[in-house]
C-alpha cells in the first residue's frame, strides 16, 4: 500500500483535475514500489539469517574440536600418570619390551577407543564410561561384564579370515551406541590387526575418511596397528563399495615377495635402515609383521 506523502500529493493532484486513469497510475506506481521496498528488506532479513546460521555452525564445529582436543589431552594424561608413578615407586616392574602398547587404552574419536586385551579391566570400564566392548579374538572366551555389553568377533589373525563379513556389522553397532550416547571399546589379542581392521572400517563408513586418512588418524594414537595384508585387501573392498574409490593399494615388494599396502612402504624403507631391522631381516619375521 502506498504511504501517506504519496496518497497526500494524489489527493492534491487529483484537485487539479487529474484523470482518473492518470490517478490509478500513480496508486499502481507507489504500491509497486513500497512492495519492492518489503521485499528488498526481507531479502536483506533472510541474508542476515543465513549469515547468522553459518556463523553458529562454525561455532558449534570449533567447540567440537575443542571438547575433542580437550578429551584426548585429558586421555593421554591418564594414560602417562601410571606410567610416571611407575617410574616413581622403587623397585617397580618395568613394561616387557613390546608390550607398553598392549596395555593401554587408544582413544580414536569420541565415545570409541581401541586396545589389546589385557587393558579391557573393569575399573577402566567405568573410568572410561565404557557401554560395549567388541572382543575380536577366537584364543579368548567372551567373559561377561558388568553393565557393559560385549558383542563377539570370532575371527583369527590371519590372511585367509574372512574378516570382511563382519565390517558393516560392527561398524552399524558403533554408530548407533554412539549416537545413543555410549562408549565403545574394540579390542583382539593385542590391538594390532583385528581390532584396528574393525576401527578403519568404521571411520571409513561414518567419519568421512578415506582408508589412507584413516589409518594415519588411528596410527597417531596407536603407533603400532598393522592390520595383515588379507584384512588389508578386504578393508580396500570395503573402501571402494562404501565410497566408489580407493585411496590405498596392495604392492609387492621384491625384495621380501610379499604383498604390503603402499600406506607402509615407508615404514618398510626406514626399518630396513634401522639396527633393528638387520635383526629382524629373516623374511619369516617381516612376515609376521606384514603378512
Amino acid at each position: 500500500m502506498p504511504d501517506n506523502t504519496s496518497l497526500n500529493a494524489i489527493v492534491s493532484l487529483s484537485q487539479e483535475d487529474i484523470t482518473k486513469d492518470e490517478c490509478e497510475n500513480m496508486v499502481t506506481h507507489c504500491s509497486r514500489g513500497v512492495k519492492q521496498k518489503l521485499q528488498h528488506q526481507q531479502k536483506q532479513k533472510q541474508l542476515q539469517q543465513q549469515k547468522q546460521q553459518q556463523q553458529n555452525r562454525q561455532q558449534q564445529q570449533k567447540q567440537l574440536q575443542q571438547q575433542h582436543e580437550k578429551q584426548k589431552q585429558k586421555h593421554l594424561q591418564q594414560q602417562q600418570k601410571p606410567l610416571k608413578q611407575q617410574q616413581q615407586q622403587p623397585g617397580a616392574v618395568k613394561h616387557k619390551r613390546g608390550m607398553g602398547l598392549a596395555s593401554q587404552v587408544s582413544f580414536i574419536t569420541e565415545g570409541l577407543y581401541l586396545c589389546g586385551a589385557r587393558a579391557v579391566r573393569q575399573a577402566r570400564l567405568r573410568e572410561l564410561g565404557v557401554t560395549c566392548v567388541v572382543n575380536a579374538t577366537v584364543e579368548l572366551p567372551t567373559l561377561p561384564l558388568d553393565g557393559v555389553e560385549v558383542v563377539p568377533v570370532r575371527v583369527s589373525d590371519a590372511q585367509d579370515s574372512d574378516l570382511a563379513v563382519h565390517l558393516d556389522t560392527i561398524s552399524d553397532k558403533i554408530e548407533e551406541l554412539r549416537r545413543r550416547g555410549g562408549c565403545v571399546m574394540v579390542h583382539c589379542v593385542a590391538g594390532v590387526s583385528r581390532s584396528p581392521a574393525l576401527v578403519l572400517a568404521y571411520l571409513v563408513k561414518y567419519e568421512d575418511m578415506s582408508l589412507r586418512q584413516a589409518f594415519l588418524h588411528v596410527r597417531s594414537s596407536r603407533p603400532n596397528i598393522r592390520p595383515n595384508a588379507g584384512f588389508f585387501s578386504q578393508l580396500i573392498d570395503f573402501e571402494q563399495r562404501v565410497r566408489g574409490s580407493t585411496s590405498v593399494a596392495m604392492v609387492k615388494d621384491a625384495a621380501l615377495g610379499l604383498s604390503i599396502p603402499d600406506v607402509c612402504e615407508d615404514e618398510l624403507k626406514v626399518l630396513r635402515n634401522t639396527r633393528w631391522a638387520r635383526m629382524i631381516y629373516e623374511r619369516r619375521n617381516f612376515e609376521r609383521l606384514y603378512a
